[in-house]
């Protein structure tokens, strides 16, 4: 985007907004859409709305099409889908609609090019190919490689509790403090909120954590920048967001952008 975070140890105040130079948005038209639902500032007034992967696929096709309606100048420009982590499961069946709807005629026509995914979830499984990598790239032993192989024989995630050997490997594994999201750069204590870790136990876990504050030199501080930014009440009035009703397993509350698991 246009703007960034300056980065600075948040006082309690409004984290301050600094020009960003390189932006994309200086080369092209970006639209930033909060997905999937419960993500960002995006909500719905049913809890029934969060719970498939292809209602997302639904809306976000709609959206785009309604967008375009009132936005008739964009028509002609060439159309790109970007995404990262869960919505690398998604991307894929919206481009698909997408050109279904452009085969069957629907209108506004849009100028399909092409998408990219950056870092995107692709199975549930996939956090078992971690361990192979961190070997391949030289960040384990492969005296450790070879133990977890032999105790864990190829299962990293759902790990019986009664195979200690493949657990004791496991914890010498985490305790290398591997940086997964960027191999070069030093490890962060963080929150799931400030980065998105695994799809499995974490992801509905991240939506009721408390922060924990990463250090100021940290790739992710201005995560947790943006998360005080988001949550600032002026920030939301300034930004004309509306308030909700979020729904919890306790019972109906009013909160303003409370997350709704997904």
């Amino acid at each position: 985007g246009p703007v960034e975070f300056e980065i600075k140890e948040y006082n309690g105040r409004v984290p301050s907004l600094v020009s960003r130079p390189q932006s994309w948005t200086k080369i092209c038209s970006i639209i930033f859409v909060d997905l999937p639902l419960g993500s960002g500032f995006s909500y719905a007034k049913n809890l029934t709305a969060h719970r498939s992967d292809w209602k997302l696929v639904h809306h976000t096709h709609q959206f785009l099409r309604k967008w375009l309606i009132d936005h008739p100048e964009f028509l002609s420009n060439e159309f790109y889908i970007g995404a990262d982590s869960y919505s690398g499961l998604v991307v894929p069946p919206i481009l698909q609609e997408i050109s279904n709807g452009n085969e069957k005629g629907l209108q506004p026509f849009i100028n399909l090019q092409g998408y990219l995914l950056g870092n995107p979830v692709t199975t549930k499984t996939e956090n078992n190919d971690q361990i192979q990598y961190a070997h391949g790239m030289g960040l384990i032993s492969d005296e450790l490689y070879a133990s977890l192989q032999k105790n864990c024989k190829g299962e990293y995630i759902d790990v019986d509790s009664r195979n200690e050997l493949c657990l004791r490997d496991l914890q010498y594994f985490n305790e290398a403090r591997i940086n997964k999201f960027h191999i070069l750069d030093s490890y962060c204590e963080d929150d799931s909120l400030l980065s998105r870790r695994s799809l499995t136990q974490e992801l509905k876990e991240s939506l009721s954590s408390h922060l924990t504050v990463p250090e100021l030199s940290c790739q992710i501080y201005g995560n947790y920048l943006a998360t005080k930014w988001a949550d600032d009440e002026r920030v939301r009035k300034a930004l004309h967001i509306r308030e909700y009703i979020a729904l919890s397993s306790a019972g109906n509350h009013r909160e303003m952008g409370m997350l709704l698991h997904y």
